[in-house]
């Protein structure tokens, strides 16, 4: 474990976007920053071209950060890096692109730029290989999902019905019209850590005026990124993952404001021999992020009412909990235009 670091981390889930010569593929993926002392490093694990082609892992260390005028952070990278390979199992080492194949053309030129705040990132990437054997300019563009819920509660892990409960949180993020659900840095306990567990292109159903998704299926789980622990530590890619992968059976039933959520995790035929029950469910009457005046909508006057708050700076310590949109620990400006674009939104 890190010990003695002041580190703070943060995970994009989002649409990534690769273009190769102008052709373009789509897919989801999470990207990291991490910043520790003042400097940042922005990581894309698992980097893969489509579905079928795995790359590695990019991670670009010791960026500096400068802020813009709507309040984020930006960074940039002009170098040449080596990539190395994924941890995803379903690949041998020898499949990973980079290694294999575009770290011993003299390593990979990269220039990146990416902006960001504690919720949202853009992120633009150039490739340039046209110069080598493989002949190819690949663009990568990233931008995290802009339409989430975070949903704070007691989650309760049974295993082989041995109860451990514990705060945590969920969040749910929708893009065009499909939901994904995410558990990042997951515990068994205080001091079993396992990853992130990500359930991606969720179709709801509308049930009493609440939506209902579900999962059944064999997932992979990536490494979560709290400080307090090396990379090595987190028990999915450690040790779910190498025996085929974590088969996973999710029901969740949520509104804007509140959500339960049951999950299988049944390992009874591998060598780990647990049935892992995950029963999460948000605390009660949290209010909906950025209704300011309460009525349980998002609409023209919660922005006025933010904006007369960004003005004066006498939010209180309620206000500042709903209208602190960015996470900065104040109501600014940007909360303003992040409200107002949620509003028109909705």
């Amino acid at each position: 474990m890190f010990v003695g670091l002041t580190m703070s981390a943060t995970k994009y889930v989002g649409n990534l976007k690769v273009t190769i010569n102008s052709e373009e593929v789509n897919q989801e993926a999470a990207v990291s920053v991490v910043e520790e002392g003042g400097t940042y490093t922005l990581s894309i694990k698992n980097f893969m071209l489509g579905e079928d082609t795995p790359v590695g892992n990019i991670i670009l260390p010791g960026l500096s950060a400068t802020d813009t005028q709507d309040g984020k952070k930006q960074v940039s990278f002009s170098g040449t890096i080596l990539i190395d390979a994924g941890d995803d199992p379903r690949f041998t080492e020898d499949d990973w692109l980079g290694p294999a194949m575009l770290n011993p053309m003299g390593g990979v030129p990269v220039i990146m730029t990416a902006t960001f705040n504690e919720i949202e990132m853009a992120c633009h990437i150039d490739i340039d290989m046209t110069n080598s054997p493989l002949q190819q300019l690949i663009l990568v563009d990233f931008n995290s999902y802009d339409s989430f819920n975070k949903y704070q509660g007691i989650l309760t892990v049974t295993i082989n019905e041995e109860v451990v409960t514990q705060e945590a949180s969920i969040k749910i993020f929708e893009y065009n019209g499909e939901y994904t659900l995410a558990i990042f840095n997951f515990m068994l306990g205080d001091d079993i850590p396992v990853g992130d567990i990500i359930l991606s292109r969720l179709t709801p159903t509308i049930n009493n005026n609440k939506k209902e998704i579900s999962y059944t299926g064999v997932i992979m789980i990536s490494a979560g990124d709290d400080p307090q622990f090396t990379e090595d530590d987190w028990l999915g890619p450690a040790m779910l993952n190498p025996m085929g992968g974590v088969p996973v059976v999710m029901t969740a039933t949520f509104t804007d404001t509140e959500i339960k959520c049951h999950i299988d995790i049944d390992m009874r035929n591998s060598p780990l021999q647990q049935l892992i029950e995950v029963d999460f469910e948000s605390e009660q009457d949290q209010p909906m992020v950025g209704d300011l005046d309460g009525n349980g909508l998002l609409e023209v006057n919660d922005v006025v009412i933010l904006a007369e708050l960004a003005m004066s700076g006498g939010a209180t310590a309620e206000q500042l909990a709903i209208g602190d949109l960015d996470g900065s620990g104040t109501i600014d400006v940007n909360d303003v235009v992040l409200l107002a674009g949620r509003v028109m939104g909705s």
